[in-house]
């Protein structure tokens, strides 16, 4: 199982915001639960969450869309997208792509 992590920290400083290591240290553990023999990679931007221009987000869901993942795991949905149109259109890229998204 292949499986990509994506991690974001806000560029908006908040004290209660979990940091990219804990964000991704959490997804590793959920993964490794439930699928130890996962290969896994790691995709972070400090960026806002007002769209998808973010480099490596932009770099690991190109790689979905050309089926390197069968899972996206991510700490909060929030850390893909703050807009609900923009988190639309990247959960149908997945299921295109016969990803799962968690």
């Amino acid at each position: 199982m292949r499986v990509a992590i994506y991690a974001r920290k806000s560029v908006l400083k908040n004290e209660n915001s979990a940091s990219i290591e804990t964000q991704i240290d959490e997804c590793r553990k959920l993964i490794l639960s439930r699928f130890p023999k996962a290969q896994i990679d790691t995709y972070q931007d400090i960026g806002s969450g007002k769209n998808t221009n973010r480099p490596d987000f932009q770099i690991m869901l190109n790689q979905i869309e050309l089926g390197s993942y069968e899972m996206l795991v991510v700490y909060k949905l929030d850390r893909v997208s703050r807009s609900v149109v923009d988190f639309y259109e990247i959960y149908g890229k997945l299921k295109a792509s016969r990803c799962d998204f968690v």
